[in-house]
């Protein structure tokens, strides 16, 4: 038995990257042949004695404990995992989602400052001994890329580390690109969060409309978790040339991202990790424009494999973007070789080592 401790929403329809990513490692396992159980924390703060009974309950009966509790859930999660595993020694696994359980530690930073910390050049005399001592008893503490991989180690110097990347279980098929279109169409799909940066992707898609006399188009996707008064700027910039059609299923969402010939994701966030609809994008074939979050250099290189623009400046989101409009030409090389990068966020390529951290077999 395999028993994931998570939020995975009681099973109600999610668009976050962490209960997805979950729901694909579950499913992925019981095609397989493996049971698979949760301790579900959705609400867990209402629920905080049921939830520590449920994980006591599951240690004895597990073979395999996943935590895949978000970044403040897991700070809560992980302790209580090591105390009711100290007699049992059943297998644990850490998969962090987002920043995992540095969010707590770098929330107050500035931008600039979780820049640094992410990349381990300063950790402004940051400690976390207690969660160090919990990390390295577990058997397997599994960042989803190179950067969060070297920050676990170096910072807590964890030697019990391994990738497991934000992998999809799709086939990549060629994509066709259409070069002479009139419009540019450009796609967003993920929660439509101001922190993700849609507000300003939109003022900047009207910007080039409007002042440039270019025929782009954005079309969004995702649920929208905006407050009442981002909600109504919102709306305000929805208009002929920007459509929003809500949240899109998991099923529908790398045909949908193959459609369109720019990928954009303008997140502001310092949490973010190794994005999901990124990952869907490249291995659509769909170029991407990303800004220059903390980790976003891992997955893409500039002008090679998609595009980077400065982190949080309309500025640069709309210069790069007039420059890939007036060269788009040049995009069918670069979503070839997005395509060649995705190879490595397939479950087929990933599968021998996902297996051997989640059951320790060696299939």
């Amino acid at each position: 038995m395999i028993t994931f401790i998570g939020n995975n929403a009681n099973e109600k329809t999610v668009t976050d990257g962490g209960r997805l990513k979950m729901r694909l490692f579950i499913d992925i396992l019981k095609r397989e042949g493996y049971d698979v159980g949760i301790v579900e924390l959705d609400s867990w703060k209402k629920r905080f004695l049921s939830i520590i009974l449920n994980i006591k309950k599951a240690i004895k009966c597990s073979d395999t404990i996943v935590i895949m509790a978000g970044p403040k859930g897991c700070r809560f999660i992980i302790p209580i995992v090591k105390i009711f595993n100290k007699k049992k020694k059943t297998r644990v696994v850490f998969c962090p989602v987002g920043v995992g359980t540095f969010d707590k530690l770098i929330k107050s930073l500035k931008p600039e400052q979780v820049q640094e910390f992410v990349n381990c050049k300063n950790f402004y005399g940051i400690k976390d001994e207690k969660m160090r001592k919990t990390l390295e008893s577990f058997d397997y503490v599994c960042p989803e890329n190179d950067i969060q991989i070297n920050l676990y180690r170096t910072f807590y110097g964890l030697n019990n580390l391994c990738i497991i990347e934000n992998f999809r279980d799709i086939d990549i098929k060629k994509k066709s690109y259409f070069k002479e279109n009139e419009i540019f169409k450009i796609v967003y799909a993920s929660r439509v969060k101001e922190y993700k940066g849609i507000l300003d992707l939109m003022e900047v898609i009207n910007d080039i409309n409007d002042l440039r006399g270019f025929n782009v188009q954005l079309d969004i996707f995702g649920d929208n978790q905006l407050n009442d008064d981002n909600k109504k700027r919102f709306d305000e910039l929805i208009n002929k040339n920007i459509n929003y059609y809500g949240a899109i299923s998991t099923d529908e969402i790398n045909e949908k991202i193959r459609s369109y010939d720019l990928f954009c994701l303008p997140t502001k966030y310092y949490g973010e990790g190794t994005s999901g609809a990124l990952v869907e994008s490249m291995i659509a074939g769909t170029p991407a424009l990303v800004s220059s979050y903390s980790q976003a250099k891992t997955i893409i290189s500039d002008n090679v494999n998609g595009f980077i623009f400065e982190m949080g400046s309309k500025e640069d989101l709309r210069k790069r973007l007039i420059e890939i409009i007036e060269k788009k030409d040049e995009l069918e090389k670069i979503g070839i070789a997005a395509q060649a990068s995705a190879q490595k966020y397939t479950y087929q390529y990933n599968r021998k080592i996902f297996l051997k951290i989640m059951t320790g077999d060696e299939k």
